[in-house]
C-alpha cells in the first residue's frame, strides 16, 4: 500500500482463505479460537508480537503480529475507502492514495458465545493494545459500520470487552 512506515498488511484476516472471508474470531490475548479471553487479571498494555498472547504471531509466525492503534490510523488515513461487496461479503475497500493498491476489510461482526453478531453490518478488529480501564476488562478495537460515509481514523474506537471475540488482520513491519 506504500504506507509511510513501510508496514505491510495481510491480504486476509486470520483463518480466512480469501480477502472477503471473515476468518476466525479470537478473544483478546488468546491465541486459539476455542477460548474466551483468559487475561482479565493480567494488565498487559500491548501484546503485539508476544507469541503467547498475539494470535497473529502464534498462528502465522514472527514477524506477523496484531497492529496497534497508531498503525490502524496510518492504514485508514492513507487509503480512500468505500463500502462495497466482495464475493458476497460486505465491507470496506481501501485504495492506497500512494500506489492504488487495495485492501478489503470484511464486515465480519463479532462473536458472543457461538453466535456472530452484526455480521455484514459491522467490522470489529482487535488491536494489540489494552484499553485504559482499571479492571483490565477491555481492549482497544477498531469498529466500523455500513452507514458511515467512508472510514475515518477518528471513527469508532471501542474499549471492547476482552471476552467478546473479534477478527484480527495481521501486519508486518
Amino acid at each position: 500500500l506504500g504506507l509511510p512506515s513501510g508496514i505491510k498488511w495481510a491480504t486476509c484476516n486470520i483463518g480466512a482463505v480469501r480477502p472477503s472471508d471473515a476468518g476466525d474470531y479470537y478473544g483478546w490475548g488468546n491465541i486459539t479460537t476455542d477460548l474466551w479471553c483468559s487475561s482479565y487479571e493480567k494488565p498487559w498494555s500491548d501484546i503485539g508480537g508476544d507469541k503467547e498472547r498475539d494470535a497473529a504471531t502464534y498462528n502465522w509466525g514472527s514477524p506477523w503480529r496484531m497492529p496497534n492503534g497508531e498503525e490502524i490510523v496510518e492504514l485508514i488515513d492513507n487509503c480512500q475507502w468505500k463500502w462495497t461487496t466482495l464475493n458476497g461479503q460486505s465491507g470496506y475497500l481501501g485504495k492506497s492514495k500512494k500506489n492504488g493498491k487495495e485492501i478489503f476489510l470484511p464486515a465480519a461482526g463479532w462473536m458472543d458465545s457461538a453466535d456472530t453478531i452484526q455480521g455484514e453490518e459491522t467490522g470489529d478488529y482487535w488491536t494489540s493494545e489494552s484499553a485504559d480501564d482499571e479492571e483490565n476488562l477491555r481492549a482497544l478495537s477498531f469498529c466500523f459500520f455500513e452507514d458511515i460515509e467512508g472510514l475515518s481514523s477518528s471513527g469508532c474506537w471501542c474499549g471492547s470487552w476482552r471476552f467478546g471475540r473479534q477478527s484480527i488482520r495481521p501486519m508486518i513491519e
